[in-house]
């Protein structure tokens, strides 16, 4: 009986704070809007799930200056949900998260301008957006930062910059800055060619779960050289590669 009224009383309640939150977002909440697009995204607080009503909140979050608002309606239009999928749109509100400080709306408008998404391909912006990210500890910011000044057609490569912004990447524990790093030591792109310092950084990505870092490591280990050869090493690393979906570490490892 005690848990059925109990119950009783946390139904009762939610539906009271949700009604509360409606009352307040029309007054200009921003907060209570952005509340009430949370319980339908996920189906909360005695709202069925319902992506067209969580966008309408998240978007009226947005008008009022929130800056996280701002950034899920923008995913909601980068991905379909609950609205008709446009990029552009979705760009426009990641810019109005982004100016609102919001670095995860920075990250976004950085990724659309780095693939010309809803905006006109600009790797300056892309650049520009992605490094605000980053210096907010975004290891994937700092990871797609770095490729940028990596790769000679997002304007001229700097390896040296790209190096600094894998280091951040990798210290931050992202797998692919890691990766990269490693890249750059095994190739001695703005560094002294090095593969054992290639197989460490190689090693910190694997252990991230980066499937292409494996399978580097699994070939240095396989052929030798500066890295002391080790064909059950290796093996074993293709087989993690092949788990985690490299297509050659599958080939390697069913050979």
């Amino acid at each position: 009986m005690k848990t059925l009224l109990l119950f009783g009383f946390i139904l009762f309640s939610s539906l009271v704070q949700a009604q509360d939150w409606f009352k307040a977002c029309n007054k200009g909440r921003k907060n209570a809007c952005y509340l009430l697009a949370e319980a339908y995204e996920k189906g909360a607080k005695k709202k069925k799930k319902d992506p067209i009503r969580a966008a309408i909140f998240y978007k009226k979050s947005c008008e009022l200056k929130l800056a996280v608002g701002c950034r899920f309606i923008g995913y909601r239009y980068s991905s379909g949900d609950g609205v008709a999928k446009d990029a552009k749109l979705a760009s426009y509100f990641y810019q109005k998260g982004c100016d609102l400080k919001d670095t995860h709306a920075c990250y976004n408008l950085g990724v659309l301008y780095d693939k010309g998404e809803g905006v006109e391909q600009d790797f300056t912006k892309a650049k520009k957006y992605y490094a605000m990210a980053c210096k907010a500890s975004n290891g994937v910011a700092c990871a797609n930062l770095g490729y940028l000044y990596k790769q000679a057609d997002a304007e001229a490569e700097d390896f040296t910059l790209a190096k600094t912004f894998f280091e951040k990447s990798c210290q931050l524990k992202n797998g692919v800055g890691c990766r990269f790093l490693g890249f750059l030591y095994q190739h001695g792109q703005g560094v002294e060619e090095d593969e054992k310092m290639a197989s460490v950084y190689y090693q910190q990505s694997c252990a991230l779960n980066d499937a292409q870092a494996c399978y580097n490591l699994a070939v240095l280990h396989e052929y030798g050289g500066a890295v002391i050869e080790d064909m059950k090493k290796a093996k074993t690393l293709y087989a993690k590669s092949c788990k985690l979906g490299h297509e050659g570490g599958c080939n390697e490892t069913n050979n």
